[in-house]
């Protein structure tokens, strides 16, 4: 559409949609590459800040669409762990060395346990957050997707852009 009629929709897309501005720039160009090559340093760290912010907020939508309220607030208690103590009974030091070795090896596989949890759960948020982006077309140009890029490569194979 804004080469078809680049004097009134090319010429206000070009100046009030960045991202867009930076699709036609790589496709009159040929050079696919975001930034685009005419960007000075400066825009370039705008640019990274704005897309740094964008996928943080990206990543709390992700965190609330996606993780499981169970997980979200799931603090189990646990029964108190520490090694009982018995008023006046007599236990042995072979005896406290035994529970403590026990203790500590529960310790572990809890702590194991739960980064295996973390790991999952940071996993499935980094997919989630694949299939969500924030695009606001008047505020800085944002790298476009994979997939965009890919479609733009065959489109302009196909109708020589």
């Amino acid at each position: 559409m804004c080469g078809v009629s680049p004097k009134s929709i090319g010429s206000k897309m070009w100046e009030s949609h960045p991202t867009l501005r930076a699709l036609i720039k790589m496709t009159t160009s040929g050079r696919y590459k975001f930034p685009t090559a005419d960007c000075d340093e400066e825009q370039k760290e705008i640019m990274r800040q704005s897309e740094t912010r964008a996928r943080d907020q990206e990543s709390k939508i992700a965190e609330m669409l996606f993780l499981p309220k169970s997980t979200a607030r799931k603090k189990e208690k646990r029964p108190n762990n520490s090694i009982p103590h018995h008023g006046g009974s007599r236990v042995s030091a072979r005896q406290r060395q035994k529970q403590a070795k026990i203790l500590a090896r529960q310790r572990e596989q809890e702590a194991a346990l739960a980064l295996a949890d973390a790991q999952r759960i940071k996993k499935m948020l980094r997919a989630a957050q694949k299939s969500i982006m924030l695009w606001d077309p008047e505020s800085t140009a944002r790298k476009p997707p994979k997939e965009s890029v890919n479609l733009i490569l065959s489109v302009d194979e196909l109708f020589s852009l």
